[in-house]
Formats: C-alpha cells, structure tokens, sequence
C-alpha cells in the first residue's frame, strides 16, 4: 500500500483504456479525476525552473497553464478554472512545479470535496520517470492492452493514423519509451485490460489496495463519473459511461486479416509475450535492421515482403546472433555513415565486417532500395553498394516490396 492522499497517476498507450480506468476511479467518493492535462509533455518543451523563477511566480505559471490546450480549448477551462483562479490559488503556494500542475488538480478536488486528485493522461506513459521525479510518494497506475487491439482502435479515431502498421508503431514507441520504469519502481502497478473488462470488480479491489483506499462498489458504474474525465466533444469516448464491456477484448481475433496479425507478430511478438498475450506465428529468422527498424517501416511493401519470407524484428534471450540482415536505402541519402570523417570510417568498417561475417555465418542478407541509384555518390557509399550488389542475397525494390 502507498502513502494516502498521495495523487495517483494514470498512464498508457492511447486506446488502452485509461479514460474508463479513471471514470471507475472518479467514483470512488475520496478521489477527484478531470480530464487530461498532458501536463508532462508540455512541460517537456519548456524550461522548468523558469516557469518556477520566484521573480516571475505565478504570472509566467499562469501563462504556461493557458498555453496549453485540449480539443479546441486552454486545459484549465475544462476545469472549470479562470486566470484569476489560477492566479490565486499559485499565489499561496511556493514557485514549484507540482504547484503549477495542482493549479488545475488540487483545485477540482477541492471543488468535489474529495481527499485525494488522480490525473490521467496517456501521453504521460512517455514522461514517467519526470512525474516520479516531481512526485516521488505518487503511485503511478499503467493500464496495458493487446497492441493488436489498440492499433485497431486508434484507427477509428479523428486524430489518429487509417494505418494498422502506423499504430503498431505508435504502441511500441510508448512501450519502449516505459517500459524498463515499470520494471524498477516500486511504486507502480499494472492493469491489464482485458483482465480490468473481464473482472472489474477484482481489478479494482487490488488497485484500490495499491494506493491506500478501501474499494466502493460504486467504482463499477461510471454513468456520472465519466462526464469528468471526458470533454464534451470526445465522442469516441462516449462507451466509459457505460459498464465494462467485454466483447472489446481480443477484438483482433475477430477483425484482423491473417497478414496483419503476422506483421504484428513479426514486430512485438517478444513485447506481446512480455505480457502474456497469444501469438500464432511462427517466423524463420531474426532480422536486424540497419540503419533503424524505423527507417524499414517507411518502406511497408518491403516490410510486408521480408515479414512473408519469414523475418521477425526482435529476438529471444537464447539468441546471440541474427540470423538475417537487413540494410534500408542509400548509404550516403539515408545517413548510414556520420559526416564526421572518424565516426563515418569506423561505421563503414562496421558494416562490411557485419556484412562478410554475416556472409561466412550463412545468414541471409537484404538490401532495401530505391530502383533508382542515388546519381551522385561518395567513394564509401559507392563502395558499399558494390558490397551489397556482390553480397545481397535478395534486393527488394522499396516502393513495391518486389524481391529483384
């Protein structure tokens, strides 16, 4: 159990469920939730200490808060706030940055009359070690769903991508960016979605005991808490007034083509193990990518192509050694090689060391190009697109993912 009245954090990747998360905890009768600040990631673009200079304190805070907007409106007008609230209540506490954030929190709890603010923003996910530093008593509540899942949904979202691929990545940029946080502090808890739909009441009695509160059966019915936590033009929101619903776990079993599931396999098959979350592929080779597995994914016929020949992009704890290489586009175009003469003949070693042992291991070697050569080249990129010409096993043109 963590220390009580400590505010609670509520974090994940988009469409992981963290809105219906902080409506159930919106009930609860000792905890205030509004709706997303993304108070981390504004403050991320902006010096901290000096929105905390006491020769400025609070106008410059003020300032700061009324920057920062929410579908089509400064933040703390979805919390009821004017500047003259906010001016008030920084003028009675010191120049900090839990300060500046408790301007919009610490005023709607007070508001409900409740003891304790709970703040749920998913783009946080990306500033958790920054919210411990400011908040080191707070728990922080991450809240995980099938990435399959997700992807699907954002692709039903008006700010999101159409692309399934797009939002794959999307989820494994959170997840890389979080995950070795939840590995370390002590004071965080997971919830599994499915887990949260499928047994709410299960789900919330052991939250309820991380964070130091006796759980209230009212946390199942988010019918008035959800209008809090949600702006009135989030539309797509609308189903967290409603009980959990369970037909949205695994919807990806129903919904997803064969190809896709394989292309997300292929790309967080390792992370969907991690937590626990079925995979039905099998694949060959573990690939490495150079320059970035980023860098591929901007090629997805060439993705598509590799992920069919058997290729996946992470590899298990036993595994040592890739066993397919893959290089994406022009050395000198694509930035391969630094421009700072040392830094740049020491990658071109690499490389062709990476390439000829890769070579005599018998692994599989891949080029990923344009069908056109780049006309001007330096002598190390000419160079290395011999090696590739002499060496790939396949070259597979990057605008259709055909193998030449």
């Amino acid at each position: 159990m963590t220390e009580t009245n400590a505010p609670i954090f509520i974090v994940g990747v988009p469409r992981s469920g963290t809105t219906l998360l902080a409506a159930m905890m919106a009930a609860h009768s000792r905890l205030s939730c509004g709706t997303e600040t993304r108070f981390f990631h504004f403050l991320a673009k902006t010096d901290a200490q000096a929105l905390c200079a006491p020769a400025t304190w609070p106008q410059r805070a003020v300032d700061f808060l009324f920057s920062l907007h929410l579908v089509d409106c400064p933040i703390p007008e979805h919390f009821g706030l004017t500047r003259a609230a906010i001016d008030d209540y920084l003028q009675a506490q010191a120049p900090t940055v839990p300060a500046i954030l408790g301007a919009l929190t610490d005023q709607l709890r007070q508001q409900e009359g409740k003891a304790r603010w709970v703040e749920k923003s998913p783009e946080h996910l990306r500033h958790v070690p920054t919210i411990r530093h400011y908040f080191p008593a707070s728990p922080i509540i991450r809240i995980v769903r099938d990435p399959r899942d997700v992807a699907l949904s954002l692709m039903k979202t008006p700010w999101a991508s159409d692309h399934f691929l797009d939002n794959l990545l999307v989820w494994r940029h959170y997840d890389e960016a979080s995950a070795s946080f939840f590995q370390t502090d002590s004071c965080c808890a997971t919830v599994v979605y499915e887990e949260l739909v499928q047994a709410p009441e299960h789900e919330l009695r052991r939250l309820c005991h991380f964070i130091g509160e006796e759980y209230q059966s009212q946390m199942l019915d988010t019918s008035q808490s959800a209008t809090h936590v949600v702006t009135e033009k989030d539309r797509w929101h609308r189903i967290v007034d409603k009980p959990a619903d369970r037909s949205r776990s695994g919807v990806w079993q129903r919904e997803l083509a064969e190809e896709e599931n394989r292309l997300a396999e292929a790309l967080l098959g390792d992370r969907l193990r991690a937590y626990g979350y079925p995979c039905r592929e099998d694949f060959a080779y573990a690939a490495t990518v150079y320059p970035a597995l980023g860098t591929l994914c901007k090629h997805p016929g060439a993705l598509h192509t590799l992920v069919n020949n058997g290729a996946r992009f992470w590899r298990t704890a036993q595994e040592v050694q890739p066993e397919m290489q893959v290089y994406v586009g022009e050395p000198d175009r694509d930035r391969w090689l630094s421009r700072q003469r040392r830094l740049r003949l020491k990658r071109f070693l690499g490389i062709v060391r990476a390439v000829l042992w890769g070579k005599l291991a018998h692994q599989r070697i891949y080029w990923v190009r344009d069908q056109q050569t780049m006309t001007k080249q330096s002598y190390i990129g000419r160079t290395l697109a011999l090696l590739f010409h002499l060496t790939a096993e396949l070259r597979i043109a990057s605008s259709e993912g055909t193998v030449e």
